[in-house]
């Protein structure tokens, strides 16, 4: 039975393989970005499809993995960094053009680093990063927007379930 046949609808992201990255891979896809070797042990894996940060240069890159992407009839969901503010609007925009190009279903992103329980000292620290990721998923929302690309938000007990509904109502917009 070949990948193809014994393929599942499960993905793998990056750090479920990080082990297996050092020690496996040495050497065996030295001539592939990141996104791609991991694609590729996906692919030999039978999984349906993978998430990592893309870390792609250009547009070129990101047709070469869609390219492998279909090729394997996989998906590919993007990690992405939120921007912190204005000033990193343009980077943020980049990355999300060539996630889209790179044929990217989705991107997923975190509010704030860490998690609520374990990271954060006090309820204020804990919501000044709150406010300072709400400030990012508005600075993101208009690109993604613009780009008609789907920006998941993970909850890494950043939020509890009314404030994580509260955040998503805020925005109501079909791109996050």
């Amino acid at each position: 039975m070949d990948a193809d046949q014994r393929r599942s609808r499960l993905g793998i992201v990056t750090y479920a393989l990080g082990i297996h990255q050092r020690q496996r891979w040495a050497g065996r896809h030295a001539d592939l970005d990141p996104a791609a070797a991991l694609l590729e042990e996906g692919h030999q894996l039978g999984a349906g499809g993978i998430q990592c940060p893309l870390d792609l240069q250009d547009a070129t890159a990101a047709t070469a993995l869609r390219q492998r992407v279909e090729r394997y009839k996989m998906f590919i969901e993007a990690s992405l960094t939120l921007p912190r503010d204005e000033a990193d609007l343009a980077r943020f925009e980049k990355q999300v053009q060539l996630a889209n190009e790179a044929g990217a279903s989705v991107g997923r992103t975190v509010i704030m680093p860490g998690r609520r329980y374990e990271q954060f000292k006090s309820m204020a620290e804990f919501r000044q990063a709150e406010a300072q990721g709400l400030k990012s998923v508005q600075l993101a929302e208009p690109v993604v927007a613009k780009h008609r690309f789907r920006l998941a938000l993970e909850n890494h007990k950043d939020h509890r379930i009314a404030e994580r509904l509260d955040l998503l109502q805020r925005f109501s917009s079909e791109f996050i």
